[in-house]
């Protein structure tokens, strides 16, 4: 990080720390139509957002399925579960988003959702970016799944291949720790699920991996781009097939599919970004 970020993240951080307001809303008001399911975020101190999901492929997505919920928490709570030095909770949003199937839920889906949050209580600023996290337990790290921020009010979403809490986070953190962290992230996912993965498609989508990062390490960065592109459709083609590809409420079925191309999608936004500030 340097000393302008640095700065300006000291600062922040020192707002942030201040004690938020108290509030929850332990049932989100939500419209279905569709594929889409859209909620409402209403808490204390004028803080809000519109959520929407929408699904590739959806069965049983009824009132009811998903609970959905929103809380303000004090930054203590998640210190343990942030990703590292350079994040921490936007003083004008401080919100922890949690979705989990309700008890009998019949939901399920096969490829990847796509969430994205809209609120009045942050806007983009090159000085304080702002990322979109999530992590799969009410205990687990944060991981960043960013694939989009949009201008004015901030907007931003990503995909996932299953549900647990989401968090808004100030993201001062370097670009190239991050894409190193991201490229750990999809090795990670292939390795502990090859056992389930064809070994054709496997070795397919490892070498193309690697492939991407040996054009990243030599500044590469579009083409880097272009073969994280090319993986994430060639998981397309092997969804169903070689990869496991569907999240079932309530089961223990493993989306590797919808993991591996979540984690594509945000590694292809960073890159992005990078290639953006040359």
């Amino acid at each position: 990080m340097n000393s302008v970020r640095c700065a300006v993240f000291i600062s922040v951080v020192a707002s942030v720390f201040a004690v938020p307001p108290v509030g929850a809303q332990p049932s989100l008001p939500v419209t279905i139509s569709g594929n889409e399911i859209k909620a409402e975020i209403d808490l204390p101190g004028g803080i809000g957002a519109d959520l929407s999901i929408q699904f590739e492929n959806v069965v049983g997505l009824v009132p009811g399925a998903l609970s959905l919920s929103a809380q303000i928490v004090n930054p203590f709570e998640i210190l343990p579960r942030l990703p590292g030095f350079g994040t921490t909770l936007p003083s004008g949003f401080p919100v922890l988003v949690r979705i989990v199937p309700s008890a009998g839920s019949a939901l399920s889906f096969s490829g990847v959702y796509r969430i994205s949050i809209h609120t009045h209580n942050l806007h983009l600023d090159s000085r304080l970016p702002v990322s979109f996290f999530t992590a799969h337990g009410p205990s687990d790290r944060f991981a960043d799944i960013t694939t989009f921020v949009g201008m004015g009010s901030y907007r931003a979403g990503g995909d996932g291949g299953g549900f647990s809490d989401f968090i808004v986070l100030l993201d001062l953190r370097a670009i190239d720790p991050v894409i190193v962290g991201k490229f750990a992230d999809v090795q990670e996912t292939l390795a502990e699920h090859a056992g389930v993965i064809a070994p054709a498609a496997l070795a397919d989508l490892q070498a193309r991996l690697a492939q991407a990062r040996t054009y990243y390490d030599t500044g590469l960065t579009v083409s880097a781009i272009a073969a994280m592109t090319t993986f994430s459709e060639k998981v397309v083609e092997y969804s169903g097939t070689s990869i496991p590809d569907v999240w079932r409420a309530n089961d223990d079925l493993e989306n590797v599919a919808g993991y591996l191309r979540s984690q594509a999608g945000t590694l292809r936004f960073s890159l992005t970004v990078k290639a953006g500030r040359r």
